[in-house]
Protein backbone atom coordinates (compact mmCIF):
# COMPACT_ATOMS: atom_id res chain seq x y z
CA UNK A 1 0.00 0.00 0.00
CA UNK A 2 1.36 3.38 -0.97
CA UNK A 3 1.93 5.94 1.71
CA UNK A 4 0.23 9.28 1.49
CA UNK A 5 -0.10 12.39 3.55
CA UNK A 6 -3.02 12.56 5.97
CA UNK A 7 -2.75 16.26 6.74
CA UNK A 8 -0.21 18.02 4.47
CA UNK A 9 2.26 20.00 6.49
CA UNK A 10 1.28 18.28 9.74
CA UNK A 11 1.68 14.55 9.11
CA UNK A 12 4.52 13.59 6.79
CA UNK A 13 3.45 10.05 5.92
CA UNK A 14 0.48 7.76 6.15
CA UNK A 15 0.90 4.78 8.45
CA UNK A 16 -1.33 1.72 7.98
CA UNK A 17 -2.17 1.36 11.69
CA UNK A 18 -1.86 3.39 14.89
CA UNK A 19 -1.95 2.44 18.55
CA UNK A 20 -4.49 4.25 20.73
CA UNK A 21 -1.80 6.57 22.23
CA UNK A 22 -0.34 7.31 18.78
CA UNK A 23 -3.79 8.11 17.36
CA UNK A 24 -4.46 10.42 20.32
CA UNK A 25 -1.20 12.22 19.67
CA UNK A 26 -1.95 12.51 15.96
CA UNK A 27 -5.45 13.88 16.61
CA UNK A 28 -4.16 16.08 19.46
CA UNK A 29 -6.65 14.70 21.96
CA UNK A 30 -6.63 12.32 24.91
CA UNK A 31 -6.99 8.55 24.71
CA UNK A 32 -10.52 8.68 26.16
CA UNK A 33 -11.61 10.77 23.18
CA UNK A 34 -10.08 8.22 20.79
CA UNK A 35 -12.03 5.42 22.52
CA UNK A 36 -15.22 7.51 22.26
CA UNK A 37 -14.61 7.99 18.53
CA UNK A 38 -14.17 4.22 18.16
CA UNK A 39 -17.37 3.47 20.12
CA UNK A 40 -19.25 6.08 18.04
CA UNK A 41 -18.12 4.37 14.83
CA UNK A 42 -16.01 7.34 13.72
CA UNK A 43 -12.75 5.34 13.73
CA UNK A 44 -12.31 1.76 12.51
CA UNK A 45 -10.05 -0.66 14.35
CA UNK A 46 -8.47 -4.03 13.83
CA UNK A 47 -7.27 -6.63 16.32
CA UNK A 48 -3.67 -7.68 15.73
CA UNK A 49 -3.50 -10.25 18.54
CA UNK A 50 -1.27 -13.22 17.80
CA UNK A 51 -4.14 -15.71 17.87
CA UNK A 52 -7.93 -15.45 17.72
CA UNK A 53 -8.11 -17.24 21.09
CA UNK A 54 -5.94 -14.62 22.77
CA UNK A 55 -7.72 -13.09 25.76
CA UNK A 56 -5.83 -9.84 25.39
CA UNK A 57 -6.64 -7.86 22.27
CA UNK A 58 -4.22 -5.55 20.53
CA UNK A 59 -6.58 -3.01 19.10
CA UNK A 60 -5.14 -0.73 16.43
CA UNK A 61 -6.77 2.10 14.50
CA UNK A 62 -6.60 2.00 10.74
CA UNK A 63 -4.67 4.95 9.32
CA UNK A 64 -7.16 5.24 6.47
CA UNK A 65 -9.91 5.58 9.07
CA UNK A 66 -8.09 8.49 10.72
CA UNK A 67 -7.64 10.14 7.31
CA UNK A 68 -11.34 9.70 6.53
CA UNK A 69 -12.32 11.09 9.95
CA UNK A 70 -10.13 14.16 9.43
CA UNK A 71 -11.56 14.64 5.95
CA UNK A 72 -15.15 14.42 7.27
CA UNK A 73 -14.38 16.98 9.98
CA UNK A 74 -12.54 19.41 7.69
CA UNK A 75 -14.29 22.56 6.57
CA UNK A 76 -13.84 22.50 2.82
CA UNK A 77 -14.66 26.18 2.35
CA UNK A 78 -16.91 26.23 -0.70
CA UNK A 79 -19.00 23.28 0.48
CA UNK A 80 -19.54 24.91 3.88
CA UNK A 81 -20.42 28.24 2.27
CA UNK A 82 -22.90 26.56 -0.09
CA UNK A 83 -24.72 24.94 2.83
CA UNK A 84 -25.25 28.27 4.65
Amino acid sequence: MARRSIRPGIVAEYKPIYSIPAAAELLECDQTTVYRLIWAGELQTTNIAISPQSKKTKQRILGSSIAAYIDRRTDHGTEAAAQR
